[in-house]
């Protein structure tokens, strides 16, 4: 079992090929003393996890070439000395695809910082399963994730029968390399909505004629049919969120694309498409949230809000009881739903900005608000999503910028209503702090807040910033 914290560094290519070729455990050595690393470590090891590290190449840092697993950490004054097992290769991963701990954000691009404590990928995971599990058969290759289009006719064919998704044909399936314990996600699109079909695992590839002599004249006229392990449970209108559409990546880190605002070109999906692996897993949850929908008892709850919570995170916990409540119309429901979303966009947003509260230097995410600057209500509906139009603090300084006990200057000195100085005292916050300037584009935001709670006369005292 992995822990959920991995450490990122970097090593030039001919180097991690000459460990991997050993087959050897390593010793390496870093001039950056990895305080955070080391203790994530010891943690894992109490609690009887491995803690994998993750190598981007070291001459443009886009790639990710190798993982292993960190069987010991060691700091002293000259930096760190840590070893690594089982170094194994990595094939069309990138470093972008990468969630940093102290921003839940993917890696941006053009990063090069040699170490950083990212969230361990779920494609790890999947490739230990996998080589448990293909053990016997001899299997070793990864499972890969490819998505295909079907018209909607094809889709109709299958709901009109009934049928459960037990094959599925293409041209390309035998050109694009899919094997036995491959996945095929079935996908089309309507009214420039994704509808998600349903999924196979692929148990054996077949041509036309051995398709045919198995299903009957309702083969389709392709060279290549996959045959599905077991059959799955075909859905027609099942929609894909539109945050999962446009977080979707492809073989090469290509996302999806929109012929104008809110609308996919037509052609984007078609054909046969590789996911990458965090594409798959979004694609597997909707799945699986839907499933556990379909088998709810009548009159009792799809599944404990923790085990949600823990399978598919916490903002389908909140929409899931919103769904839940009885004292609200379907209308009110939704509109309920679009706002907890539209949050969720906004603090993403706010997290990529800024990175940690002004005030108190915390960067632990999961400890933070993102509290807006021109408040909710007086926000248009492009200010209410606008990352600049917040703020990340820690609770108790929400409570005070958001009641208007302080505001900020645009060159970032902190603001104090009279009489507050003394709980900020207590709370150990300077009264004469400074923040550092603000962005030019949160400025127009600032003036809104200070002028709304009077501080714009003390503000215009101040130096201006640059």
């Amino acid at each position: 079992m992995f822990a959920p914290y991995a450490v990122y560094t970097i090593l030039h290519r001919d180097r991690l090929d000459a460990i991997a070729k050993s087959g050897k455990t390593a010793q390496l050595n870093e001039t950056k003393r990895w305080v955070t690393g080391r203790a994530l470590h010891i943690e894992a090891q109490k609690q009887g996890e491995d803690m994998v590290i993750l190598y981007g190449d070291a001459s443009h840092c886009s790639d990710l070439l190798y993982w292993g697993r960190l069987t010991e950490i060691q700091i002293d004054a000259n930096g760190t000395r840590y070893t690594v097992a089982d170094l194994s290769a990595l094939s069309l991963k990138k470093t972008q695809e990468l969630v940093l701990q102290s921003t839940n954000r993917r890696i941006a691009k053009g990063f090069i910082k040699p170490y950083a404590i990212v969230k361990t990928p779920a494609f790890i995971d999947r490739r230990l399963k996998m080589q448990h599990a293909s053990a016997s058969s001899g299997l070793e290759r990864p499972i890969r994730s490819f998505t295909q289009y079907w018209k909607q006719t094809t889709s109709n064919w299958h709901d009109e029968r009934d049928q459960k998704l037990t094959r599925a044909s293409s041209n390309r399936f035998k050109s694009r390399g899919v094997q036995p314990g491959d996945k095929i996600f079935i996908v089309g699109i309507l009214d420039s909505e994704v509808h998600l079909g349903g999924f196979l695992v692929v148990d054996k590839l077949v041509g036309f004629q051995d398709a045919r002599k198995q299903f009957g004249e309702t083969v389709w006229d392709a060279t290549d049919h996959v045959i599905a392990r077991e059959p799955q449970t075909f859905y027609k209108d099942l929609i894909v969120p539109m945050e999962t559409i446009r977080a979707l990546r492809f073989e090469g880190d290509k996302a999806l694309v929109f012929s104008e605002p809110g609308k996919l070109d037509t052609q984007t999906l078609r054909g046969l498409r590789e996911l990458t692996d965090e594409s798959a897993e979004m694609l597997q949850s909707i799945l699986e949230a839907q499933e556990a929908g379909d088998k709810e008892p009548a009159g009792q709850s799809l599944l404990d809000l923790s085990e949600i919570g823990r399978l598919f995170g916490d903002e389908l916990v909140l929409e899931l009881a919103i769904l839940r409540r009885s004292d609200l119309s379907e209308t009110e429901k939704q509109s309920l739903v679009m706002a907890r979303r539209g949050q969720a966009v906004f603090r993403n947003r706010v997290v990529e900005l800024e990175g940690r509260c002004r005030l108190t230097g915390v960067d632990q995410i999961e400890h933070l608000r993102a509290s807006h600057i021109k408040p909710w209500k007086d926000s248009s509906d492009l200010e209410k999503l606008d990352g600049n139009n917040g703020l990340l603090l820690a609770p108790h300084v929400d409570h005070l910028f958001d009641r208007g006990f302080i505001s900020f200057s645009d060159c970032g000195d902190i603001l104090v209503s009279q009489g507050c100085e003394s709980v900020l005292s207590a709370w150990g916050i300077s009264t004469t702090m400074n923040v550092e300037p603000f962005r030019v584009a949160q400025r127009p935001f600032l003036r809104f807040h200070r002028r709304l709670y009077g501080f714009e006369a003390e503000a215009s005292s101040r130096k201006s910033a640059p």
